[in-house]
């Protein structure tokens, strides 16, 4: 496929979510509370971009739901200071909005940093509503979609017996690259399938050639090349039995959400 020359990032501030959503890619339903600290944050963030500078074209801070990190303003300042020139957007599931101090707000207008959600179906939720609060507070709420969030069956073989190069010829992932930890992954599933595994009893296997460490002598060439090819994770995902756009519903937390 070719490559571009400049590609985004998300970064998981928060492990757990409040709304549990099935078939959730974070695997968040199962996820211990746990926190990114501003300190790891401002670590990675800095060193990734003084690689590759404005080719860092959009940074989503997201979660599990991000705006139930307890120093989010903190986490929001931590950003833009290493980000001087990319867009930013904090991923929300909306549920919190309203309960947002104004020292929230003030934050996303002074760092110049967007917000954007999906429109859920749960009960209460009103796409208005959340609409002129952000409108209220100075800010405009983005949309991912123009319809109602619908969720795809991602489902995973357990045996990792599937065709990495063809996974990764129709990967629905690509894109979604996420930096944990010093290292980057050109898909969300290797970087937080230690929820499934702690949660299931499973043992599927992230190797080192997953990612990519951002802390050693490399180049932004080298993240490129690496974003431009198939890793070993791609024999988990069975792309023959996948469903798209079934519709939003809670998660109960049973391995055949994701297998």
């Amino acid at each position: 496929m070719d490559r571009v020359d400049s590609y985004e990032i998300e970064i998981a501030i928060v492990e757990h979510c409040n709304l549990n959503c099935a078939y959730c890619s974070y695997y968040s339903p199962l996820a211990k509370e746990g926190y990114l600290s501003p300190a790891a944050l401002e670590r990675d963030l800095k060193r990734i971009y003084e690689i590759s500078g404005n080719k860092l074209r959009l940074v989503k801070l997201l979660g599990g739901e991000p705006t139930l990190h307890p120093r989010l303003i903190e986490m929001l300042a931590t950003a833009r200071k290493c980000l001087a020139g990319t867009k930013i957007l904090l991923f929300t599931n909306g549920l919190t909005l309203n309960k947002m101090p104004d020292s929230f707000w003030g934050s996303l207008r002074d760092y110049n940093i967007g917000i954007i959600s999906d429109k859920y179906s749960y009960r209460g939720f009103n796409e208005e509503k959340l609409m002129d609060a952000a409108a209220a507070k100075g800010i405009n709420l983005l949309w991912t979609s123009v319809g109602p969030k619908l969720m795809d069956y991602f489902p995973l073989d357990l045996t990792g017996s599937q065709n990495g190069e063809e996974n990764y010829g129709k990967c629905d992932f690509l894109n979604h690259n996420q930096l944990r930890d010093g290292r980057l992954y050109c898909c969300t599933t290797p970087p937080n399938i230690f929820h499934f595994n702690n949660y299931f009893g499973t043992e599927l296997k992230v190797r080192e050639k997953d990612s990519i460490g951002i802390h050693g002598d490399i180049t932004h060439e080298d993240i490129l090349a690496y974003l431009s090819k198939p890793i070993p994770f791609c024999r988990y995902c069975d792309k023959t039995r996948l469903v798209r756009e079934s519709r939003w519903k809670v998660s109960e937390r049973k391995i055949e959400e994701w297998s």
